[in-house]
């Protein structure tokens, strides 16, 4: 795969780079296991599932006879139940009965963030050191004025153990705003209508991501002026720190791909431990496709990483991006299906070096599924560690033991496997 990267990045990565090249996989949880209220598992597994550096899982599943929990399970010891469908609320609300719990996130502190559905409105929860807790709910106050009324992104919890959430309010303007779970404090981070350093203001946000660093990324509509119902509204990416609200790029700028420009701005950017950010972006112009860029920090150089057609690292190419995730090392986990190749879909990490964590030809792990089982499906999201090493997904197999039909969760463990190979072109 041809990527140009800017020279200062190319000394870097000659002197320091690693290649995650090996990844193992273990069964988190499979059909016909037993919870932890000792409950069989069935074979609803829902498709997000987050995962630590230390391998510890998130997911939501339902056992027979019971209704969707969401189960926090360590690398090593007993799985736990965070939370339960038609159980209580720390607001005293109930969740709902199908389908509570969405937008799963965990960090290195083991503490558990989620979006879910209640009887009675919506909100945003928190399991810090083992307690859960209201991040914020329908009919609560905002610290903008008015009160929440819904929450239609809710961002990964980050290091320091805050949650970035969009919300609209009734009485107030809307935005994005941040739960501390270490004070128990709701505050704004960027309020509709804000205005950029280059004279532009921001309307709404639809994704946020948190830097460890303190800075974050949007992507958001803006205008120059969004009271102006006669401008339209361009997409693009914004960078949030102290200095204020920057812009990264919006849609009709040039790509990094020759005689093209972005189109629609997807998925939610990733802003690492670095202050680099990876976004997906669709392309107008000479090149049409669908694309994952790296913006480098402090340069702010955007460079190529993946595009649909691009040879992949088992065969034939990448067709259809599905999501990605963004590694503190600046490498991309990137879940694509694939054309022309056996092995059909499966999670990539690209780097300097391309690699396969895991595909549909990969043998599933034998500690709970027969050997010679393969892989049937895997979710189109994927979990991943900050670090890059850790990949969370739900799976179906075909079990060579019966019921040979099979969901689960499953966590894949990566490893450096020395210098980073020559392989790619760079100039």
């Amino acid at each position: 795969m041809l990527r140009i990267l800017a020279p200062a990045a190319l000394l870097v990565a000659a002197l320091t780079g690693t290649a995650y090249a090996q990844f193992t996989c273990s069964t988190v949880a499979r059909a016909g296991q037993l919870d932890p209220d000792g409950l069989v598992y069935g074979n609803v597994f829902r498709e997000e599932v987050a995962v630590n550096a230390a391998g510890d899982a998130v997911f939501v599943a339902r056992a027979n006879a019971s209704r969707d929990k969401l189960y926090f399970y360590p690398s090593a010891g007993a799985g736990q139940v965070v939370a339960r469908a038609d159980g209580p609320a720390p607001n005293g609300g109930t969740f709902r009965s199908q389908r509570a719990f969405f937008s799963l996130s965990l960090n290195d502190a083991d503490d558990v963030a989620f979006y879910a559905e209640l009887v009675s409105g919506q909100g945003v929860f928190v399991r810090d050191g083992g307690v859960l807790e209201t991040a914020a709910v329908r009919s609560q106050s905002s610290p903008a004025g008015g009160v929440f009324d819904a929450f239609p992104v809710v961002g990964d919890i980050d290091a320091a153990s805050r949650v970035p959430f969009v919300a609209t309010v009734d009485g107030g303007p809307g935005g994005v705003f941040v739960y501390d779970s270490t004070s128990n404090a709701v505050s704004t981070l960027v309020l509709d209508g804000a205005a950029t350093l280059d004279g532009r203001e921001v309307c709404s946000t639809q994704a946020v991501d948190l830097g460890d660093t303190g800075a974050a990324v949007l992507r958001a509509t803006s205008k120059t002026s969004c009271s102006n119902a006669a401008e339209s509204a361009r997409s693009g990416l914004f960078l949030v720190t102290l200095g204020g609200i920057s812009t990264l790029v919006l849609d009709g700028d040039p790509s990094p791909i020759g005689g093209s420009s972005y189109g629609k701005f997807l998925d939610t950017p990733r802003i690492n431990a670095g202050n680099e950010i990876a976004f997906r972006a669709t392309t107008t112009g000479t090149t049409r496709t669908d694309a994952i860029f790296l913006r480098a920090f402090p340069s702010g150089v955007v460079t190529l990483v993946e595009r649909e057609g691009d040879a992949s690292p088992v065969g034939g190419s990448f067709g259809a991006n599905q999501s990605f995730r963004f590694a503190d090392s600046g490498n991309v986990l990137l879940n694509a299906k694939l054309r022309s190749s056996s092995a059909k879909f499966g999670v990539f990490d690209l780097g300097l070096v391309d690699s396969a964590a895991i595909v549909k030809t990969s043998a599933p792990p034998t500690d709970a599924f027969g050997v010679g089982s393969s892989y049937t499906r895997f979710s189109r999201v994927n979990g991943a560690s900050g670090d890059g090493f850790k990949i969370g997904l739900q799976v179906r197999v075909r079990d060579t033991n019966l019921p040979s039909a099979k969901g689960g969760v499953v966590r894949c463990a990566g490893s450096a496997s020395g210098a980073f190979l020559d392989d790619d072109v760079f100039y």
